[in-house]
């Protein structure tokens, strides 16, 4: 086995658990008007383009700058985000999605179902090359249009005004509500895309319509983020700024943690797991996270290549 070449992926959905771990710290009450949350992040995403990024850090910026139509409860209950109300067919392969009013971009712009038409079909298009376009597969088009044979334009997708928006489906997916609270299916700013091209998530440039806007990011250092004013629920939210810290090192990231630095982890070392559950009890966080882990073997290379048998042996045992 030691010849084997495995590569390990994480990913946001799937039919198995994966156990992550959190916990928050730090003396400063995070409540308090003009407060700052500090969170350690494993990594710098790879992007902060919701069409681009696929890593558990990137959602975690994601969603403090963007918001999809739906969103989560802090208890994980899928609540409303940029939709205020929705409704399904009786067949369930159409949802109509009724947008709040008073939904902007941090610049004050109009966020209107138009933009969700443009950001749907701009996920499925082959150019974006999305890694996560498969998860609307089932709106009418998506799998033709990811594969190249129909154009954008011809996604199910439809504005009827600016505050109603219109899915239709080619087959029922219980399960849709849920992919609208992804990253993958948030809203862009058609102008600021096509005015910057791929550069239009550059820090000071990024129009985003969640509770944050994105002020400045250092590789491998901090992405720092400002209270968006224009955010439809500002009025309720606790945190002026958020800044995400990049700390490859788990044990850089406890250690910024017991010294105040930090108020949330993006992991905790698994050889100090046991000591951190009696050190830190109240603080301490394991939640159960949709996802799968699984391993890819390298078929080309011993002892696999030409050898069926082994790998039917090494399906059969798993």
């Amino acid at each position: 086995m030691s010849k084997l070449r495995a590569l390990v992926y994480v990913l946001l959905f799937g039919l198995a658990v994966w156990v992550v771990w959190e916990y928050s710290g730090g003396e400063e009450d995070v409540t308090e008007p003009g407060s700052t949350l500090h969170r350690g992040l494993v990594s710098d995403p790879e992007s902060v383009d919701p069409h681009k990024a696929r890593s558990t850090q990137a959602g975690d910026v994601l969603r403090d700058i963007g918001e999809g139509l739906l969103s989560y409860s802090a208890t994980g209950e899928l609540v409303p985000g940029v939709a205020s109300e929705w409704s399904m067919s009786d067949d369930g392969l159409t949802f109509t999605f009724s947008l709040r009013e008073d939904a902007r971009w941090s610049n004050g712009d109009p966020l209107t179902a138009d933009h969700f038409v443009y950001s749907l079909r701009r996920l499925v298009n082959p150019t974006t090359a999305a890694f996560y376009a498969n998860l609307v597969a089932d709106i009418v088009n998506a799998r033709a249009i990811i594969a190249g044979e129909m154009p954008p334009e011809s996604l199910g997708v439809e504005a009827v005004d600016d505050r109603t928006l219109i899915i239709r489906l080619e087959q029922a997916t219980p399960y849709l509500l849920s992919l609208l609270a992804q990253p993958s299916t948030f809203p862009v700013h058609p102008a600021l895309v096509e005015q910057h091209g791929d550069a239009f998530t550059k820090a000071g440039t990024l129009i985003s319509n969640g509770p944050y806007k994105l002020d400045e990011w250092v590789p491998g250092s901090v992405l720092s983020l400002s209270r968006n004013e224009h955010y439809w629920n500002n009025e309720n939210t606790a945190i002026d700024e958020v800044r995400h810290h990049v700390l490859t090192q788990p044990m850089t990231e406890l250690n910024r943690y017991r010294a105040g630095e930090l108020h949330i982890t993006g992991t905790v070392p698994s050889d100090n797991f046991a000591q951190l559950r009696d050190e830190y009890p109240d603080e301490l966080r394991v939640a159960p996270s949709l996802g799968i882990y699984y391993y890819g073997f390298n078929m080309v290379k011993p002892p696999f290549e030409g050898s069926p048998r082994v790998r039917e042996a090494l399906s059969l045992a798993v």
